[in-house]
Formats: structure tokens, sequence, C-alpha cells
């Protein structure tokens, strides 16, 4: 899902668990899109800048393919949105904001657990990257609007029944 969400949902987690909304489980929630940089930087060096509409269609099929335009791309995006990578963040929260550590943590295994659902091909979820290839693949929320409006419809639910 897009960095809004994983923000809104990390807040919603952060709800239900604390009785209160941590802007620190927002944060935690969005960090493992950081691996995501390197595609969007190069998907923009790489789309037509001769018009808008022309970059706009060259970067939406980059991205709605669901490819990375390099391995360095997709070995950063796929540290990043590993179980492994849980490890260390978990690590600098617990030593950074001490006894809320467990919900930074879960906040960040949320956006690890959406994107299972909501991404495909080189961008589905691969958990024991580097250890193995092997991969989760859902819908992609990027290319099947029913995935979209359903993931946001039940995410605002959630918010709003808090």
């Amino acid at each position: 899902m897009d960095i809004a969400f994983h923000g809104l949902a990390g807040l919603a987690l952060s709800k239900a668990l604390t009785g209160e909304y941590l802007p620190s489980a927002a944060l935690f929630s969005m960090l493992p899109d950081l691996g995501a940089v390197p595609h969007f930087y190069h998907s923009v060096k790489n789309s037509s800048k001769i018009s808008l509409k022309h970059f706009t269609g060259d970067y939406m099929g980059i991205n709605y393919r669901g490819k990375f335009l390099s391995d360095f791309d997709r070995n950063i995006y796929w540290s990043t949105h590993s179980l492994f990578s849980l490890i260390p963040v978990s690590l600098i929260a617990f030593f950074i904001f001490g006894n809320i550590w467990w919900i930074l943590s879960l906040s960040y295994l949320s956006h690890l657990i959406i994107d299972a659902f909501t991404h495909e091909h080189e961008a589905s979820f691969h958990p024991l990257w580097p250890l193995s290839d092997w991969s989760i693949s859902g819908k992609s929320y990027s290319s099947n609007k029913n995935v979209l409006f359903l993931s946001w419809f039940t995410l605002l639910v959630i918010l709003l029944l808090q």
C-alpha cells in the first residue's frame, strides 16, 4: 500500500494497543518504504520529460509493472521488507523509545503484513530474504482498484470505530 496508508495503519494500531495515537508508531509503520526510495528515484529518472502527461504515463507504467529497474533497487527494497529487518529496527526502538518498543516493532511488522496482501511480482513480500527468494504474492493495490478501495475502506472504518 501507499505510505499514507501505512502511516494511518500505524496510528490505528497504536490507538488499539495503548488507547492513544502515537506519531512514532506512524513513523515506524512507514519505515520499510525507505527501501523504495532508490526505485522511485530511478523511476523518475527514466520517465519522459517531454510533458507532464508523458512523464506521468511513463512513471505509472514503470511502477504498475511491479518490476525493479535494477538489482540494487530490488535488493534495497527487499532488505527493508524482510522479517530480518525487524531485528535491528526492534533493537533501535528498544534503546531509543524504551517501553513502547514493542508497539513500534508491531507497527513495522504491520507494514510487512499489509504489503504481503497488496503487492505482487518483484515487489511481493520476501519474508526470508536474503536467505531465500521465496515470496508471498498478493494483489497489487496500484493496478487493482478493488484492492485499493477495500484496503482504504477497511482502514477508515477501523479508525472511525476507535
